[in-house]
């Protein structure tokens, strides 16, 4: 970029996910940007440095695409900002929103979309989603299968593949293998399709020993499960920042098993990244990013195919060079493909490309 850029911001994995600030500090970084995040409690508002922040509110919180956020329009003309980052899907009821308003100041509009199921959306989701897509300027798409769905709904504007970051620990500690207990995780929602049930059954037949951090409908039943097979669980409930960046290193092994819906499949896998980046192998289901996100790194297996999540399991329980080689790719692959400093990076190149297709700063201001 070749000035400094004033960043208006809106992301719900902000306030959900604190790490994520990594990326407004990297941004702002990279050219000096003053950035503005506008952040649901508890983050405090902030006004020091080059990253300000500014509380909203998010009311009839039904679903995350379903609800409005309040306190948010005052800040933005305030700060005016060259390009506003409205993190939100575009079918989301927030949308239509940040892009009226973004119409009449005439400040290029970036939208986030991560939906890579192509299927009708119900009334008014649809003709939202269109109408949207229609008017953004850029927007950051999670996955490949998402940027095509976007393009098929006729947004013609600035599109980038940009995944989501992660930190690597200051130093990832060698282990000379698996631990006598093999020790098998779980990261994310208890829900049917993210597949738990599958590496229990898993489980029960390598004799491991599984560590779940989630919580979500299916906990009952996934409890039940356990005790029927006869596998020792610790259920450690929900899990993030800190208190996550602990369990990795009790894991000899992190199992994601998703299973493709009518309505949805996995869209990126972020505890993948956040494992390997800690020297845990990874096991994942072929369901949605879930391939492109371990590639060369981890071990995939047919969605569903509790055979063969067994086999993947064993062999990382067994092989301790293959457990020794896959440890060492997944840091590697982290820091190649999913630094903070390498995604805001891409995501300069999304706002600096959006800029230039976009009004100027300068005529919006005429």
């Amino acid at each position: 970029m070749s000035r400094p850029l004033r960043i208006a911001i809106e992301w719900r994995a902000l306030s959900e996910t604190p790490s994520h600030f990594a990326l407004l500090r990297e941004l702002s970084a990279r050219g000096g940007h003053p950035i503005l995040a506008l952040l649901e409690p508890p983050c405090p508002a902030g006004n020091s440095g080059p990253i300000k922040t500014h509380p909203v509110r998010r009311r009839f919180r039904i679903h995350p695409t379903v609800s409005f956020l309040t306190g948010w329009k005052r800040p933005l003309e305030t700060f005016q900002p060259d390009v506003f980052l409205g993190l939100e899907e575009p079918y989301s009821i927030q949308s239509p929103a940040f892009l009226r308003w973004a119409r009449k100041y005439r400040v290029p509009l970036i939208l986030l979309t991560c939906q890579n199921i192509e299927r009708s959306l119900p009334f008014p989701f649809e003709h939202v989603e269109r109408t949207v897509l229609a008017g953004a300027s850029g927007l950051w798409c999670l996955n490949s299968e998402a940027e095509q769905r976007a393009r098929r709904r006729g947004f013609r504007g600035v599109s980038r593949v940009i995944p989501l970051g992660t930190d690597l620990p200051a130093r990832v500690t060698e282990r000379a293998g698996p631990s006598e207990t093999f020790t098998v995780g779980y990261v994310g929602r208890l829900a049917r399709e993210k597949g738990v049930s599958d590496l229990i059954a898993a489980a029960a037949r390598v004799g491991a020993r599984v560590v779940v951090a989630g919580a979500g409908p299916e906990e009952g039943a996934l409890r039940g499960l356990a005790r029927r097979l006869g596998v020792s669980a610790d259920w450690l409930g929900w899990r993030s920042g800190e208190s996550l960046a602990k369990v990795y290193p009790l894991l000899d092994a992190l199992a994601l098993p998703s299973h493709t819906t009518p309505t949805w499949k996995e869209q990126f896998g972020r505890v993948l990244i956040e494992a390997m980046g800690t020297g845990v192998p990874v096991v994942g289901s072929d369901s949605g990013e879930i391939p492109r996100v371990i590639g060369e790194a981890g071990l995939i297996y047919p969605e569903g195919d509790i055979a063969a999540l067994t086999e993947r399991l064993g062999r990382l329980q067994h092989d301790r060079g293959l457990w020794k080689d896959l440890s060492k790719r997944g840091v590697e692959r982290v820091r190649d493909r999913f630094t903070w400093e390498r995604i805001s990076g891409m995501l300069g190149e999304l706002i600096e490309e959006t800029l230039a297709r976009a009004v100027s700063p300068e005529a919006k201001k005429g």
